[in-house]
């Protein structure tokens, strides 16, 4: 069931979670792991209420987490500059766990310098 009683896509504030693709491929890896298959079909349908032109035929036939995950990355929707999406995601649908450790990571890397990445507080 999705939770639309915390963050919302308004309540994004910049984090940065990796300083390059290589360590933000693995740390996607690293969270797709820990996405279940129940919570992918309503990752995918908060992404087709954002009305973020994704192709909702490609996004139907996904079905496994890291396959969301990459999806997502493929499309730009999320990058070593911009992990807010996925934090909302995660959020949204009650895995905060998760959505709390990519913010804390983020935390921990952020910099004056490098404050384009989002992550829902």
């Amino acid at each position: 069931m999705v939770d639309r009683s915390s963050t919302s896509m308004a309540d994004l504030t910049p984090l940065r979670t990796c300083t390059n693709e290589a360590e933000f491929n693995a740390f996607l890896v690293e969270i797709a792991d820990q996405i279940t298959k129940d919570e992918v079909p309503e990752m995918k349908f908060l992404c087709l209420e954002q009305d973020n032109n994704l192709p909702r035929g490609k996004l139907d036939e996904i079905k496994e987490p890291r396959e969301f995950v990459r999806f997502l990355r493929k499309r730009g929707i999320i990058s070593p500059g911009n992990i807010g999406f996925l934090t909302w995601l995660l959020d949204s649908t009650g895995n905060k766990r998760l959505a709390n450790m990519i913010i804390e990571r983020g935390k921990q890397i952020l910099s004056p310098v490098h404050s384009t990445v989002f992550a829902a507080r």
